[in-house]
């Protein structure tokens, strides 16, 4: 590799060369995780035929030029500080070493193998971390919780990035649900007319709630493997509180479905855990009952090489674990510092520990308990009976 190569930088990001992330309504970004704010209104399918032309624009020939230089862009922020709070792996790193998605990545001729769709906010769910953006059920509280009026269904004609999909190695499908979303089956029509599907793995973040159609299964058959990342964010109450109206009976059912899939096809279940304040202690016994289920329903056992990643949560801020004060940090250090079941999980609360510790953000507490206390109300639910080792965040002055 030359030191002209862009892959030599330090801040390169294969995903700058291979990749766009079409959000809701058809706004696009390089990736999931860059910042709204530094992407441009007018990077929105609703200009453009194709997606390619985006792709190819202004505001993304500058954002590569500026990784082959090595500049650290504000949009990639959560990476950055993933790495310095010593994640085993930023998404940006991950990424970068993924073959299957990077074998034909040519810097001097970027060209979209890797696709990750949110287009349509069509949930079933309200999960307090969330917004109308991603979910028509938010609608509900969303007026008596803002003042503001909610957005409705937001949704892309999928035609828009058929022209891709004959190259494409990895789409992955968000949302609102994705199991909810039909457009999304609509490409993956695309990729078996084709010829493409052979080719391409698929990912799904799921949210636990809805079973996986039989017209959805019989589309899989064609596709290389499926990925299934569930978001687990607690068990019993917690994951009801969470992602309110949730219930744990209906979790422990698609949960047994989704794992028992890996008897009879090529698929692939983990956990990507979002954790925030309402949540975090929680953690140890989201992986033991994970644990069980895929020891009892998957074609596997768990142990080192198994699917668990918890991440911490970025938006909105005033949930991040870097509110807390430091007297509550550490309680939440000791709780979690190498407790988890695995080399690879302890890793990941260490991690989590050490993102939290980094920073303090205790000035946004009053917003916390404000956003609390008001869902609280609306949905008749209690933080503090169901934490009450962090119950005086409520009351604090």
């Amino acid at each position: 590799m030359s030191l002209s190569d862009p892959r030599a930088s330090r801040t390169f990001c294969s995903q700058a060369w291979n990749h766009q992330f079409v959000g809701p309504g058809g706004r696009t970004k390089p990736c999931c995780r860059f910042r709204w704010p530094e992407v441009p209104e007018k990077n929105h399918l609703d200009r453009y035929d194709r997606l390619e032309d985006l792709f190819n624009d202004a505001f993304m020939n500058d954002l590569r030029e500026k990784m082959s230089r090595g500049e650290e862009l504000p949009g990639c922020q959560r990476c950055y500080d993933e790495e310095k709070a010593g994640k085993r792996l930023s998404l940006r790193q991950y990424y970068n070493q993924e073959r299957h998605i990077n074998e034909e990545l040519d810097t001097s001729q970027p060209r979209i193998s890797y696709l990750e769709l949110s287009f349509d906010n069509t949930c079933n769910i309200r999960c307090r971390m969330c917004e109308p953006l991603y979910s028509t059920n938010w609608q509900k509280d969303w007026k008596a919780l803002t003042g503001k009026e909610p957005l409705g269904r937001l949704k892309l004609d999928p035609e828009k990035l058929r022209s891709v999909v004959p190259h494409l190695r990895h789409i992955k499908f968000t949302g609102g649900e994705p199991f909810l979303i039909r457009d999304y089956e609509r490409l993956l029509d695309f990729a078996v007319e084709t010829g493409a599907a052979k080719n391409i793995y698929l990912n799904y973040s799921t949210n636990l709630t809805v079973p996986v159609s039989d017209r959805l299964l019989k589309l899989w058959e064609h596709f290389k493997y499926v990925e299934l990342a569930v978001s687990l964010d607690g068990v019993g109450p917690v994951i009801e509180y969470v992602r309110h109206p949730t219930r744990w009976q209906q979790v422990e059912k698609v949960t047994e479905q989704l794992l028992s899939l890996s008897k009879f096809m090529d698929v692939r279940c983990g956990v990507r855990s979002t954790m925030m304040i309402y949540n975090i202690l929680n953690l140890p016994k989201i992986e033991r009952w994970w644990k069980e289920q895929v020891d009892t329903w998957s074609n596997a056992t768990y142990g080192e090489e198994s699917w668990f990643n918890p991440a911490h949560l970025a938006f909105p801020d005033d949930l991040s674990l870097r509110v807390l004060p430091e007297k509550d940090k550490e309680m939440v250090k000791r709780a979690l510092w190498d407790q988890g079941l695995t080399r690879k999980s302890r890793k990941s609360m260490n991690h989590l520990c050490n993102y939290m510790l980094q920073e303090d953000h205790s000035q946004l507490l009053p917003r916390f308990r404000e956003r609390t206390m008001k869902l609280d109300k609306l949905r008749g639910e209690d933080f503090r009976n169901l934490v009450p080792e962090l119950a005086h965040l409520l009351s604090l002055s």
